[in-house]
């Protein structure tokens, strides 16, 4: 028959595991909060790079007060336009992943041609 002592020691085995598996999952939480802000990076990045090659011109020209107004402006407009509502950061990320693969087959050069695109240095994990 078991004892209380016998208990008690399969209890603190227990105890023990818990706390392993507590420090994994604070271990995981916290790589899964560092590659969502990483992909949150690349997808401003992203949106920054589109919004220059809309406006046409070059990031220190962009005054970024102005497109503030102009978003707020018109984000009724363009809200439902322009996101993916419930998507999971994966979901983000594939289509950043889908974006980069289609650009980098084929960007525009000035004389209206087509030239094979290289990764940004800064993101070279593209």
């Amino acid at each position: 028959m078991a004892t209380i002592q016998d208990f008690e020691e399969r209890i603190e085995k227990q105890k023990a595991e818990l706390a392993k598996l507590e420090a994994k999952k604070k271990e995981l939480e916290k790589k899964i909060r560092e590659r969502n802000r990483k992909w949150r990076s690349l997808v401003t990045h992203s949106a920054g790079e589109s919004v220059l090659s809309a406006v046409g011109c070059a990031w220190q020209e962009l005054d970024l007060d102005a497109l503030d107004r102009f978003l707020a402006s018109h984000a009724d407009e363009v809200s439902d336009m322009l996101t993916a509502r419930g998507s999971t950061p994966e979901d983000a990320k594939a289509r950043l992943d889908a974006r980069k693969k289609k650009t980098a087959k084929t960007e525009p050069v000035a004389d209206g041609g087509l030239q094979a695109a290289e990764p940004d240095s800064e993101n070279s994990d593209w």
